[in-house]
């Protein structure tokens, strides 16, 4: 009986490790979360409409992008490297009272991870909080089809963070 409780033990563990590190990018988001979500999918259509292009959405391939080596800090690089854009800031109370961000960044069908994304004519728009100086979460990503002329208004990172 010992053996097989402890089979049952690795077993269960091993699905439980399994299922943290593949977590959907794009779960059931909490209230405050699913606002902001909203509110940046807002800023995306008003973004085409003022450039006078059409809003389009693609569906997303979370399963791709889950399975892809080093999905969030690739997607962050680009972030630094590329600059985003503001979306909005909440303040939250709980545990202790503190300022959040939510900004978006881009992976465009020309960049490495684009590829491993199979973005082919599309363009990912990754939604990002950051409520700490030091850490950063993914919150979700969406998928477009790609203007290569539209115009995001990305700014540095540094030129966001903490300014809004």
């Amino acid at each position: 009986m010992k053996i097989q409780t402890r089979r049952l033990f690795f077993l269960l563990s091993g699905f439980v490790a399994f299922a943290s590190v593949f977590a959907p990018i794009n779960p059931d988001l909490p209230p405050e979360e699913k606002g902001m979500w909203e509110k940046a999918i807002e800023k995306y259509k008003e973004i085409h409409e003022t450039q006078q292009r059409s809003y389009e959405p693609r569906d997303a391939d979370f399963e791709r992008y889950n399975r892809i080596e080093r999905f969030e800090e690739k997607a962050w690089a680009l972030a630094e490297q590329h600059g985003v854009f503001f979306v909005g800031k909440a303040q939250h109370r709980q545990p202790r009272p503190r300022i959040v961000e939510y900004f978006t960044s881009l992976v465009r069908p020309n960049d490495d991870l684009a590829r491993d994304m199979n973005l082919r004519g599309k363009v990912a728009l990754i939604l990002w909080k950051r409520a700490t100086s030091h850490t950063q979460e993914l919150i979700t990503v969406d998928s477009l089809t790609y203007h290569q002329e539209l115009e995001w208004g990305l700014k540095p990172l540094r030129q966001i963070i903490g300014v809004h």
